[in-house]
């Protein structure tokens, strides 16, 4: 709260000063500081906001940003139309200036919204485009995050043995990096797919390890 409001007299001060550089890359930290408190509104106007300065000064990168921000915000108000179409746009983007790791975001970002949307398939072809890159470029958060998205992908389709793999290769990834987290998330995964199976025990036996974590 504090952060926000140091941040909102600091924009001022930005636009007054016709520093629109510092404007566009503060209205993006705002915006995902709204977001994280759930106030879509006002992250929706500052992305749109930052948007707006991005395309004037030519930052391609940060435009892209932007509307892959505002995508997610359309994504947590269900409207997965919207999300689909800023995210694209941000893809699109990504891609003309060869940003790898705002690429493989934007992959990650479309499988939310297909699979939100229950279009199993399509998310798996997006989690997929986002795990190579992540491997590609080295990024092992996102790598264990995709492995989690692709888990959850086939236990939704019924393939438990292939669901079973990426949640062990997502809670790999979170022991090596030390995201207790995380962690604690595929643990609680493979409790579900292991209760899926009717092997109650083992499910126990994992989800007390992911309850032990998160305590």
């Amino acid at each position: 709260t504090n952060a926000i409001a140091c941040g909102r007299k600091l924009l001022t001060i930005h636009c007054e000063c016709g520093d629109t550089v510092q404007e566009g890359a503060l209205s993006i930290d705002l915006a995902q500081m709204y977001r994280s408190q759930s106030m879509y509104a006002e992250a929706k106007e500052l992305y749109e906001r930052a948007i707006t300065i991005m395309q004037k000064s030519g930052n391609r990168r940060g435009e892209s940003v932007a509307f892959g921000g505002l995508g997610t915000v359309f994504i947590s108000l269900g409207e997965y139309v919207k999300a689909k179409k800023y995210h694209e746009k941000a893809l699109a983007i990504s891609m003309e200036i060869n940003d790898r790791e705002g690429e493989g975001a934007c992959y990650g970002n479309l499988g939310n919204v297909f699979y939100s949307l229950g279009e199993d398939v399509k998310a798996k072809e997006y989690y997929g485009k986002a795990l190579a890159i992540s491997r590609e470029i080295g990024d092992k958060a996102v790598e264990e995050v995709s492995y989690e998205n692709l888990g959850n992908v086939f236990h939704s389709l019924g393939e438990y043995v292939k669901a079973k793999e990426y949640y062990e290769k997502a809670l790999a990834i979170s022991m090596e990096i030390g995201n207790r987290e995380k962690e604690a998330s595929a643990l609680g995964n493979l409790g579900s797919l292991l209760l899926s199976l009717g092997e109650c025990v083992e499910a126990k036996e994992y989800y007390g390890k992911a309850l032990a974590i998160s305590r």
